[in-house]
């Protein structure tokens, strides 16, 4: 016991020899004076951390190099929900759902019950909106039969429902979805493709 703990210029004493006094350097007793200079440097550190922060936020500003015309394509997808182009986007995917596992903004679940003998619990698991059965119903009927209507909702949920709701769109660009799709599939191309329209 009594050994520090503490971040460089502010450090503090635990233990036994905390309590009594003794041991290691620094204020940790109620009374013991402040060692001369020890705000000056907490304050110095402080400042050089946020310099050090706002350097690295423009640096990882400078390699943005792709923006998403999201705000401009709302009023395109508001007019057209039928439009011939969900015809096209949805052909080569696989329904794999790899895109939605990837995506940080993406919280699709399902509800099921697991039964064992008298017992039970229902389990939230999560699902994927890309999947045939994600919006089946248990009388059979489902309203997105095809990857055409799934792959509009994404979409749509994306950068219109999401708009509609809260504001900002529901994708932040990262390309963790076009990463990791088989089929290349890029949800980035497909809004600036919108945004020609």
């Amino acid at each position: 016991l009594g050994q520090q703990a503490g971040d460089g210029d502010h450090p503090v004493r635990c233990g036994k020899a905390a309590e009594q006094g003794g041991g290691g350097a620094g204020p940790a007793v109620k009374g013991q004076a402040e060692q001369p200079g020890a705000e000056t440097a907490g304050a110095k550190a402080d400042a050089g951390a946020e310099k050090k922060k706002e350097e690295i936020a423009q640096a990882s500003a400078k390699e943005i190099r792709k923006t998403i015309p999201a705000h401009e394509i709302k009023p395109w997808l508001d007019a057209n929900f039928e439009h011939p182009f969900w015809e096209t986007l949805h052909k080569k995917c696989l329904a794999c759902g790899t895109c939605t596992f990837m995506c940080p903004t993406c919280q699709c679940f399902d509800l099921q019950d697991e039964v064992k003998a008298a017992a039970g619990k229902r389990i939230r698991n999560w699902d994927s909106c890309m999947f045939p059965l994600f919006t089946r119903e248990t009388s059979g009927h489902n309203p997105r039969t095809s990857q055409k209507e799934r792959w509009r909702q994404r979409f749509m949920h994306k950068f219109r429902y999401y708009v509609d709701m809260f504001g900002p769109i529901a994708c932040v660009g990262c390309g963790r979805c076009v990463m990791s799709c088989p089929v290349n599939i890029d949800i980035r191309k497909i809004a600036e493709d919108i945004s020609k329209l």
